[in-house]
């Protein structure tokens, strides 16, 4: 399709999505997003990928860099907000990373996996009550949210509720039987209660 139409920008996102996600190649999909950008540097889908891509390069500066650009182009991208989240987190800029995810929710209330990040951000910094919220708001939008579940039990097994982290370790068993971290945390929490 490139051959019969090199100007196609989206020829050379399709082709770059097959090389990033189906391939595993990362350098080659970042020349095709890159020249979808250079065909039309208006096109925000391509520096969304681009960025992804940096990010699985572990540029993560790099993938800040382009979700910044999504964002020029289109201020309404919760997606963007949460990606670039993210790719703060790698950089340890966890204040940064709350106010990205915050932005996400604040256009997409619904947006679970913005809410999940969040809650992990604040766990890393101690703030588990609140990172607890977050969590519950993403059951709330998807009651079947492994990730919810597992690390709403970490908060409460950090703090010691040792009952409640079991019981969301034993949701997040029922949701995926095969997490075998959930498992042996809640084995240690019932060593913690001594029951066993």
């Amino acid at each position: 399709a490139i051959m019969l139409n090199p100007s196609n920008e989206k020829t050379y996102i399709e082709r770059g999505h097959t090389k990033l996600y189906d391939r595993d190649d990362f350098k080659g999909a970042i020349e095709d997003f890159t020249k979808a950008i250079e065909i039309n540097p208006k096109f925000e889908l391509a520096y969304e990928y681009r960025g992804s891509t940096k990010n699985k390069l572990k540029d993560h500066k790099g993938a800040i860099s382009d979700y910044n650009k999504v964002l020029e182009i289109n201020p309404n991208s919760s997606d963007a907000y949460c990606d670039r989240g993210s790719s703060k987190m790698q950089l340890e800029e966890i204040f940064g990373a709350i106010k990205d995810y915050s932005k996400a929710i604040k256009i997409n209330p619904k947006f679970e996996t913005a809410y999940i990040n969040r809650g992990l951000a604040k766990h890393e910094w101690n703030y588990l009550y609140d990172a607890i919220d977050d969590f519950n708001k993403a059951i709330e939008i998807n009651p079947y949210s492994f990730d919810s579940y597992f690390s709403m039990a970490q908060c409460k097994e950090y703090w010691k509720d040792f009952e409640g982290a079991i019981e969301d370790y034993s949701k997040a068993i029922e949701i995926n039987p095969y997490s075998f971290d959930s498992y042996f945390e809640r084995g240690e929490c019932n060593v913690d209660l001594r029951k066993y």
